[in-house]
């Protein structure tokens, strides 16, 4: 099986599955968020366990990281030096029906810092009562003027659904920065949002690094209720870090199951 993700404008959240006759029913869809270029293909081979970026000129192929080097908990690491270093981290829910992919690439070809998340089936959305999913967070951070990458970022994701008033919001916590002897950073809030056609949008808040000087801008969220019967969500988050003229941009995927 192989996921085709032809992701669309700049910082763009855009939907593209199709409802069924019930309106609690949803099909396939494939997201994008944060600095993806228009013209990008993110495919995923599961064979070759490889995630390559191609703008239909050039390709750049990332396999996965040798030993685990990248492996984040939820997540596998993969990476390509040649051409621009590439990195990506890669899950998916437990019945397969959703996945959720962080990516960075400083190659001029590719170009990005984002997410891409989706559906691969159809779910049934449940239509009252709440619900609370956890799981996993991994993020890439980068230079946001080259894509360069900085940091890997992982951490435990909650995310609290009521169905009733199809509303959800959430926090990422245990937030840690593998690169710099485990630095903790900040909690990162999912600012409450509506739901609609199976899936949300939203506004973070916080998530700062815990560090002088660095400020956290507000940033954004989606995802996909997965399964059939909505029983886990995909999603993606960016933010941007800003200290004293410097930005880095923070390029996030959770996994998270109730």
């Amino acid at each position: 099986m192989k996921e085709l993700i032809t992701c669309a404008s700049l910082a763009v959240l855009a939907f593209a599955g199709c409802s069924s006759s019930s309106p609690e029913d949803f099909g396939a869809a494939e997201v994008s968020l944060g600095s993806v270029p228009s013209l990008l293909e993110i495919d995923y081979d599961d064979t070759a366990n490889t995630i390559t970026l191609t703008d239909g000129t050039i390709t750049t192929v990332l396999p996965v990281r040798p030993a685990a080097f990248y492996d984040t908990p939820g997540f596998f690491g993969y990476y390509q030096g040649s051409g621009g270093p590439s990195y990506a981290s890669r899950g998916e829910t437990s019945t397969g029906s959703g996945y959720a992919i962080s990516v960075i690439s400083a190659d001029t070809a590719s170009n990005v810092a984002g997410a891409v998340f989706g559906r691969l089936g159809d779910t049934t959305m449940p239509t009252s009562g709440t619900a609370q999913y956890t799981g996993d967070y991994v993020a890439w951070v980068a230079t946001s003027s080259d894509n360069v990458g900085q940091y890997l970022i992982y951490g435990d994701a909650t995310l609290d659904v009521d169905f009733d008033s199809a509303m959800v919001d959430g926090l990422i916590t245990n937030r840690t920065d593998n690169f710099s002897a485990g630095n903790p950073l900040n909690d990162l809030t999912f600012e409450t949002t509506s739901i609609s056609d199976g899936g949300f949008t939203g506004t973070t808040s916080g998530g700062a690094f815990a560090l002088a000087g660095w400020t956290a801008a507000a940033g954004e969220y989606g995802g996909v209720f997965t399964g059939a019967d909505g029983q886990e969500i995909a999603g993606g988050v960016q933010v941007t870090h800003v200290r004293s003229g410097t930005a880095l941009v923070e390029a996030g995927a959770f996994i998270v199951e109730d």
